[in-house]
């Protein structure tokens, strides 16, 4: 996490990029989750470096992005593993939106769906590094990521029967 005047008096998280990424796959990562947080279904990008050297740690590329405040995993677990019909809806709107843009995001995992809860309640996805320009998820990565959480939600369920 991090803080600075010369953006708000928001918290922000900053997501770190060691060796290994271009600066070619790095700027389309952060031109993806911008049209994202244009269309509301991904946390606004505050700041962006590319490149740079940090002592000890070698080339560095950092997003900063507003802070959301818990993954899916934390809201399933609240709520016992029960989404409501209007989560449900609001999580199929995210991949919908995105297909009009044409982005595929090709990384629905749990810790990549995320919640804040002010001012209203929001579902935004993180992690566009392996986004793509095309239409497609509706097809792959709506199903799939409900498939995790259906998944996710039959554990909690489980595990909560099996302590009473």
């Amino acid at each position: 996490m991090c803080w600075s005047p010369a953006y708000d008096d928001n918290e922000h998280v900053m997501k770190l990029f060691k060796k290994g990424k271009s600066n070619k796959t790095f700027i389309k990562e952060v031109d993806c989750h911008r049209a994202a947080a244009e269309l509301g279904v991904a946390p606004r990008i505050i700041d962006f470096y590319v490149g740079g050297t940090v002592k000890g740690l070698g080339p560095l590329s950092y997003i900063v992005m507003e802070k959301c405040d818990q993954s899916i995993i934390g809201l399933l677990k609240s709520q016992k593993g029960i989404l409501t019909q209007l989560q449900q809806n609001e999580i199929e709107n995210l991949y919908k939106k995105l297909d009009t843009i044409l982005i595929l995001h090709n990384d629905s995992n749990l810790n990549n769906l995320m919640i804040k809860f002010c001012p209203n309640f929001k579902f935004y996805l993180i992690d566009y590094g392996m986004s793509k320009k095309t239409k497609g998820n509706m097809t792959t990565s709506y199903p799939l990521m409900m498939q995790r959480i259906t998944r996710e939600s039959n554990a909690i369920i489980k595990n909560s029967d099996q302590k009473k």
